[in-house]
């Protein structure tokens, strides 16, 4: 069995913190990804990276809808999927 990452974008409201939604990426790389939060290219990005107004610019392409920032706080998020 391998495990993969699936990636998305998490979306909580300010006030409340709860989880809205879940956002999927359009089509994105671990590559694009890395540069966009400025981390090495051997970071498999497993951890949960916080989403400043600078980082929602540049994913904005490859997501399928516009990140609110003043209304919602945003982090990007990696599950573990099995594929036999």
């Amino acid at each position: 069995m391998i495990q993969l990452g699936r990636r998305c974008i998490c979306c909580f409201d300010k006030q409340t913190g709860e989880l809205v939604k879940e956002i999927p990426f359009k089509k994105i790389t671990l590559r694009d990804l890395q540069g966009i939060f400025s981390v090495p290219t051997n970071d498999e990005m497993i951890e949960v990276y916080d989403v400043t107004a600078a980082h929602a610019r540049q994913l904005q392409k490859f997501l399928p809808e516009e990140l609110d920032l003043k209304r919602y706080d945003y982090e990007l998020h990696c599950y573990a999927i099995s594929v036999s």
